[in-house]
């Protein structure tokens, strides 16, 4: 049965997000040369680099799940979604500062997403408070 969009609650987007959060969280730390070369280029092979990489995404999986568990619990979940935003605000704001060394689509898409989900992560926030 196809979800209807004037039914989606912004608990049901919140999971939405942490669902997709926690899945790229995972997925930098299995593959961090992967999906780390699209935003930061070539020194996404280095041993260095990856040992960063990895740990933003446990950060991510971390926040995400976090998330999830508060809502499945009727928790309080505001900490949380402003604890993802300041991180993808980290994100993007990482983006700006390295904006002429970065791979041109990277930099955008990952601008692009992380300035989205700052300002869906703070709806939320103030939406599920």
């Amino acid at each position: 049965m196809p979800i209807r969009v004037d039914r989606v609650t912004p608990r049901d987007q919140a999971r939405a997000l942490n669902i997709a959060r926690t899945a790229f969280g995972v997925t930098l730390f299995l593959a961090p040369t992967l999906v780390g070369r699209p935003w930061i280029g070539d020194d996404a092979e280095r041993p260095g680099t990856k040992a960063a990489l990895r740990s933003m995404g446990v950060r991510d999986a971390a926040l995400g799940i976090g998330v999830l568990f508060a809502l499945s619990r009727d928790a309080p979940v505001r900490g949380w979604l402003e604890a993802g935003v300041l991180s993808d605000a980290g994100d993007a704001i990482a983006s700006l500062l390295g904006w002429r060394r970065l791979p041109g689509f990277g930099r955008i898409a990952v601008l692009t997403s992380a300035t989205g989900a700052v300002v869906l992560g703070r709806q939320l926030s103030v939406q599920l408070g």
